[in-house]
Order: C-alpha cells, then structure tokens, then sequence
C-alpha cells in the first residue's frame, strides 16, 4: 500500500507527484529494505565493515559494478592479444584475421552477444580478457565449412570453420549469436 486508503483515491493532476514519489520510494527503496538488508549482513560475514567503508570511499560505484561484475564494453584489441588458436588455426591464419576483421566492425551490443555466445557472460572480466576463467579465449579451426561457428561456453571457445570468403564467416557468426539467445538457448 502506498497509502493509506490509496485504492480508493484516483490518481489525478494535482497528486500525481505524491503517487509517483510514493511509487518510486516502494519499489526502489522501502520495498527492497528487506533484501538488501540481508545482503548487508551477509557481505558483512565475509568483508569486515572497516573494509567495506574504505572501499566505498575510495571506489566510485561504478568503479566498484566493474570490479564484480566487469566491463560492459568490449576491447578487441585485448580481446584479440589474449586469445590462443588450436587445431591447425594461428593468429595469422586467414580465417582468424577474418574473425577479428568482423569482430571489430561488430557494434559494442553485437560484440557483447558475441561474448556472451562464446563464454556465457556478456561482460569482460575485470580487468580484461586475461582474467577470463576457466581459461583464456580459444578460437579453434573446424574442417566442416558447412555449419555455423559453435561456441563451448564452459571452455570459452569457438569452433570456427574454415570458410572461403570474410562475408560467409561475418554471415554465419553473425546468425550464430543472433539465434543462440543468451548462453543457454534462451531469448
């Protein structure tokens, strides 16, 4: 209840400001207490408050979003510095050079589906790919040209066949992450 006897007033011009100052205070605020309240606590199991305070003085909040969570945007060239090839394929086989071509023409929201496709997070490590666990990024040459890339996401890798031309390959990948949804086939 936002307020008392609320359902019973209709929301009008003149109390507009009160309805929606009352709405957002519910839902961002006195509605999550209890559950952040609970994080509270238990981040405070595991981080002694001292430390918690410091960081927050020293760390801005998006300083600290990037430090859990990681980057939202993508970094090809480090991206592409820290990744290894298998199976035949070499930084400076055809194909690879085709992939980091594509790859750089990608948007930031395509590189991150990409990502996302690939490792099962749409998002860099913080502190960029060399953090990537459980190992580093993988592009591996497959012989079968008539297939989409795969992606093993437990691995982080990409099964990348050898395709005869840059715009089948940007094609394919591009079908790839677009029909794979998030990491686990959903949209």
């Amino acid at each position: 209840m936002l307020k008392e006897s609320g359902d019973q007033i209709a929301v009008t011009e003149e109390n507009k400001e009160e309805f929606v100052e009352r709405l957002l205070d519910r839902l961002l605020i006195s509605g999550l207490r209890r559950q952040v309240e609970c994080f509270r606590r238990g981040l405070l199991r595991v981080v002694p408050e001292e430390v918690v305070l410091r960081i927050g003085e020293l760390m801005s909040l998006k300083e600290i979003e990037v430090m859990v969570c990681g980057a939202d945007e993508v970094d090809v060239d480090d991206w592409e510095q820290h990744t290894q090839y298998e199976n035949g394929y070499t930084k400076d086989s055809q194909p690879v050079l085709w992939f980091w071509d594509v790859v750089r023409s990608m948007t930031q929201a395509s590189r991150a589906s990409l990502l996302s496709f690939a490792t099962g997070s749409p998002q860099v490590p913080s502190g960029g790919f060399r953090f990537l666990q459980p190992d580093l990024f993988t592009v591996q040459r497959v012989a079968v040209t008539g297939r989409c890339p795969e992606a093993h996401t437990c691995a982080n890798t990409i099964d990348l066949p050898e395709y005869a031309s840059k715009e089948e390959l940007e094609r394919r990948l591009l079908f790839a992450i677009s029909e794979a949804g998030d990491a686990f086939g959903r949209r």
